[in-house]
This record gives structure tokens, C-alpha cells and sequence, in this order.
């Protein structure tokens, strides 16, 4: 058995037959093995690196290949698989009866190569040619590293799907998703289709803002990774003749993406390759959401294995029962350098693989650490400069000082509980105003002029409150919130409906400057849609930090009925709702 050293693209080309007749040979299902994602690749990440590709072949022909490519570093030359890390799964190509051979010359001309660290990662630790591997190495006396990572599979040529949801709604995580996927579909319009070929790049702006707050990822959203992703999601096109399809589904709320997967399939074995969500919503599990939607595709589509690929994040138990283990076998050839090298390798591996094992530092390491970069980068602040700005407009200097000043008296300021039931058979007149209540994805969008925060938005709507906006000409102009549940703040209840028919609006805000008379009428049509005629009676409730509502509440209602205050008390603990 000969070996051949394939150092160019073009070389790679030149041999493209016998690596096509090679996969079909083995009935390959890993579609990072293939030409067409090799030829992407390398169009965007060869630079600054260069192609090692072993052939193996004697006088019957190509026996197999050993995709491998070349960095330099500092103190010597990495060999490490083609495509690697965008490639989630790597190893030979070698046809059947051919593993030992090829795998034996493989050992020998590796540790033949000069001053070098050879990393084969990725490779399925119960294939054949992997425990050669390390057989081979073994027999040679070479000090190798091995480690391994698991990788979660869900079979589905083994179950049917009812039979497959039936077995994991017994899980406690998974019902608590079908409770927050029903939530959500009753706050907003909720759908999980193929996303269209224009639609394709709004999933790495998602992707960022999920991950930006993490000192985690992959560069999946930005850079040249994003170019060489939205490249791969051309091959989404059902009849092109490629050997694989990457399939991107979009979870919508309305008209915003909240969610979406990045799937690639080949031969029937499908890769979860990326999911993400908008931690806008995540009081509801988008990203869970997003599994189990995915799952329910692809038993429709025929796929007979689904790869949640390397990592045994606790979401993944409850989807995916079965398990199979990712090696990676490091070792060097040459004297000094390399085994320095190596030795520092090996304990990084092995701090870092007792660190997960503790979750504190795990979560300090992925979440505190990644805030305080984010918080480095400049875009919080510049964030908070431009919510100041939307508030200036709204209310003037002064609303802008209320709003800064609210977090530090609210601790001390006074919950009013208004319970207002007018005189008379109808309520007064109210001209020139249009009112709207917003969906979820609408007023989450609108954070910024409502003055709250996008997760506390979603927490409202999935505790069964609603915002409604008040337009005047178009113009965005008041906001309040109603509901018929009870509302708290910390461990204390503000107000608990007596009977299903009560309303309650809260949280009620006023932007655009005009006289006392408009500002009476904004707050009659903000509250009038939910009162009947019989009985125009409803509660107010107002945290006294808000000043204008105040004196606009305690004006108006005197005016209009007999209004009384139902409770004064002073908030110590928490926010109010």
C-alpha cells in the first residue's frame, strides 16, 4: 500500500472520481466528507493554511484517504482534519477490508513527519478505524492523548413518531415546552417553516445576539464564518445535484424570527448543526420550542438518523435517549518542542474537563466572564445612550430624570390603587385618538418607547397581560397595560380580581406633551375598551414615581364619578409589575 500526499484543491479535483466512488462505496452519511462542503470551505478558510490529504492506493486502485490539512504555530506545524472546526465530524475515508492497512501506513508516515502535533479530531470512537488507531499507536510506544466528548443520536428508523412523543412527554422539561409553545401560540402568531432563500441572513444577527452575551461560540453569526454558512445554505434547493442539503427552518412570533435551526442532511443522516434563539422570549423556551418542532419535521421527511452533534447539554437528554462517543487522539512526531507542546495540551484537557464537571465555574466562566466582555465592547452603553434619546423625545428633560431617578425611589414611592366606577350611562366623549392592543412581537419591538425591558414584556404576556397603544395621526403618543389576573411585586400581591369581570390596568404611560383636557382623554380611551356600559367601572393602579398620572388620575376621576382609593402602601421589596 502506497501513500500520496494531495497538497492543492486542484490536485483534490484531479481525483475527485475515486473520492465520489470511495463515499458511495461506504454509503457515506457525514457530509463534511464530501466535495461539495471541502470545495466551500476551503474557498473561505484555506488561506493561511494548506491542504494534507493522504491516499492510500496500491495497483487495484484508491483503498482510502486521511483528509488532513497544515497550520504553522509558533513552535511547530498542527496536522489536524480537513475543514476542522466548521467540520463537526472528521476520520478516514477507506473502503471496506482495507482499514488496518491503511491505517497502520497512515501511523507510520505521520510519525515520520518532522516537529509536528498531530490532532485527528472528531472521529466516532467505535469505528474500526479509530480503535486501529489507537491500537497502532499503542504497539508503536507513542505517548497519544485521547479524549473523548458525546455526541446525542436519535434513531428514527427504530420508532414511529407517535411512539417516539409519547416516550418523551414523560419528561418534566419536555412537557413544561409543550405548556410554553401552547402560551406562546395564544399571545402571537406562531409558525416554524423552510426559510426562503432572502430570509437566510436574518438567522446569523440572531445567532450574534444570543451568543454576544456569552463567553461561548463559534463565529457562526459574524465574519467569514457567516459568508462561508449563508454560501453552505445555497445547497437548501431541493434538486440540485449535491450530496448533501442544509435545511434552515425559521420559528416566527408574527413577523419576527425568534428562532431557528441550521440543519444539514446527507443520505438520510441528519446533523443538528446550529439552533439559536431571541433571549426576548425566552420566558417561553424558544429554543426548545425550536427541537421539538425540528423533530416533528424530519420523522416526516424519512431521515433515519438525527445527529444533535458533539456536546451533552441537558436539553439534549431528553430528546435524544442514545449516546455515542466523539474521540479526538493527539500526538506528536519529533523530539523537544512538540512534547512541551503536548504536555500542555494535556493538562488544559484535563482541567478543562474537570471545570464542566463543576457548574459554578462553568457558569461563571460562560455567562459572567461573557458579560463582562460584552460590557467591554462598548454596546451596552451605546445602547443606553440610545434609549435615553427615544425617552427625551418622548417626555422632555424631566420624564428623562423621573426614569432615572425611579430605580433609586421606588423602593420608597406609593402603590395607588384606584377603583373608579363613573356616573351616568355613558362615559364622556374622546376624539381624535386610535387605540390598538399589541401583539407580543409588536410590543416587544416597541421596548424601547414603552420603557420596559424585552423579557419582562414576554414575562407579562405569558402571565395573561396585555399592552395597548395609543396613536394619535399615526403618532405613537401612550401605552398602558391591562389585565383580568393579579398583579405582584416581589412576594406581594397589588391586586387580585374579586371576580372574572374586573380589570385592572397598570404600568400606564403618557409621551407626547400636550394640554390637561388631551391628557384626560388619552387616559379615558387607554381604559374605555374594556368597560361595559352597565357597569364603566374598572382599577387603576400607579406607582406615584409616575407623576403625570398621578395628578392627571386624581383630577379626572374626581371630576368624572366619585373615585376612591382602595390602598396606599408603601413598596419596599422588588419591582412592581
Amino acid at each position: 500500500m502506497q501513500i500520496r500526499v494531495i497538497r492543492s484543491i486542484e490536485e483534490l479535483e484531479m481525483r475527485s472520481s475515486a473520492w465520489d466512488g470511495l463515499l458511495r462505496l461506504i454509503d457515506n452519511t457525514n457530509p463534511f466528507f464530501t466535495l461539495d462542503w471541502i470545495r466551500g470551505w476551503w474557498r473561505f478558510f484555506g488561506k493561511g493554511r494548506g491542504m494534507y490529504i493522504l491516499e492510500f492506493y496500491d495497483e487495484a486502485g484508491t483503498a482510502g484517504f486521511l483528509p488532513l490539512m497544515t497550520e504553522k504555530k509558533r513552535l511547530c506545524t498542527e496536522y489536524k482534519p480537513l475543514t476542522f472546526p466548521q467540520g463537526s465530524f472528521a476520520g478516514f475515508i477507506v473502503a471496506p477490508g482495507c482499514e488496518e492497512i491503511c491505517v497502520t501506513r497512515a501511523v507510520e508516515h505521520l510519525r515520520g513527519i518532522r516537529q509536528a502535533i498531530i490532532r485527528l479530531e472528531n472521529m466516532q470512537a467505535d469505528s474500526l478505524c479509530c480503535r486501529l488507531l489507537v491500537e497502532k499507536l499503542a504497539d508503536a510506544g507513542v505517548d497519544a492523548l485521547l479524549t473523548t466528548i458525546p455526541s446525542r443520536i436519535v434513531r428514527l428508523d427504530k420508532t414511529t413518531k407517535e411512539q417516539y412523543f409519547e416516550r418523551i412527554k414523560r419528561h418534566r422539561n419536555v412537557k413544561e415546552v409543550i405548556k410554553s409553545e401552547n402560551a406562546l401560540s395564544q399571545a402571537v402568531t406562531l409558525t416554524f417553516d423552510p426559510a426562503a432563500p432572502e430570509e437566510v441572513e436574518q438567522i446569523f444577527p440572531l445567532h450574534e445576539k444570543r451568543w454576544s452575551h456569552k463567553n461561548d461560540g463559534n463565529g457562526f453569526g459574524k465574519g467569514v464564518s457567516r459568508s462561508f454558512f449563508s454560501h453552505m445554505a445555497e445547497y437548501q434547493v431541493p434538486g440540485l445535484p449535491t450530496s448533501f442539503r442544509v435545511l434552515v427552518h425559521l420559528l416566527k412570533a408574527g413577523d419576527s424570527v425568534i428562532g431557528f435551526s441550521y440543519d444539514i442532511e446527507c443520505n438520510g443522516h441528519l446533523t443538528c448543526y446550529r439552533i439559536a434563539h431571541d433571549d426576548d422570549y425566552a420566558i417561553y423556551r424558544p429554543g426548545l420550542i425550536v427541537v421539538k418542532k425540528t423533530m416533528e419535521k424530519y420523522f416526516d421527511l424519512g431521515c433515519h438518523t438525527i445527529d444533535f452533534s458533539k456536546g451533552d447539554e441537558r436539553y439534549k437528554r431528553y430528546w435524544a435517549e442514545e449516546t455515542v462517543d466523539i474521540a479526538s487522539v493527539t500526538f506528536v512526531s519529533g523530539a523537544f518542542l512538540p512534547r512541551i507542546c503536548l504536555a500542555f495540551k494535556r493538562l488544559f484537557a484535563c482541567a478543562r474537563r474537570h471545570m464542566k464537571k463543576i457548574e459554578p465555574i462553568a457558569h461563571f466562566k460562560r455567562v459572567t466572564l461573557g458579560k463582562i466582555k460584552h460590557f467591554l465592547t462598548g454596546q451596552p452603553v451605546k445602547a443606553a445612550f440610545d434609549r435615553l434619546r427615544v425617552r427625551f423625545r418622548q417626555r422632555g428633560a424631566s420624564g428623562v430624570i423621573e426614569d432615572l431617578a425611579a430605580p433609586f425611589v421606588r423602593p420608597f414611592a406609593c402603590v395607588c390603587l384606584y377603583a373608579v366606577k363613573f356616573s351616568g350611562d355613558s362615559l364622556p366623549p374622546y376624539k381624535g385618538f386610535s387605540l390598538k392592543t399589541a401583539s407580543l412581537d409588536e410590543a416587544i419591538e416597541l421596548c424601547d418607547q414603552l420603557m420596559i425591558k424585552p423579557d419582562i414584556c414576554s414575562k407579562r404576556y405569558k402571565s395573561g397581560h396585555v399592552c395597548r397603544l395609543l396613536y394619535s395621526k399615526k403618532e405613537l403618543i401612550g401605552s398602558v397595560w391591562v389585565t383580568d389576573k393579579h398583579i405582584t411585586s416581589g412576594k406581594r400581591v397589588l391586586w387580585k380580581p374579586a371576580r372574572p369581570s374586573q380589570r385592572c390596568f397598570f404600568d400606564m404611560q403618557l409621551f407626547k406633551r400636550c394640554g390637561a383636557d388631551r391628557y384626560e382623554q388619552a387616559v379615558l380611551c387607554l381604559v374605555s375598551p374594556s368597560l361595559t356600559k352597565k357597569c364603566p367601572s374598572f382599577f387603576l393602579l400607579n406607582q406615584l414615581t409616575n407623576r403625570k398620572i398621578a395628578h392627571i388620575a386624581d383630577r379626572l376621576f374626581e371630576k368624572l364619578g366619585t373615585p376612591h382609593l382602595a390602598e396606599k402602601t408603601e413598596e419596599k421589596k422588588g419591582k412592581s409589575a
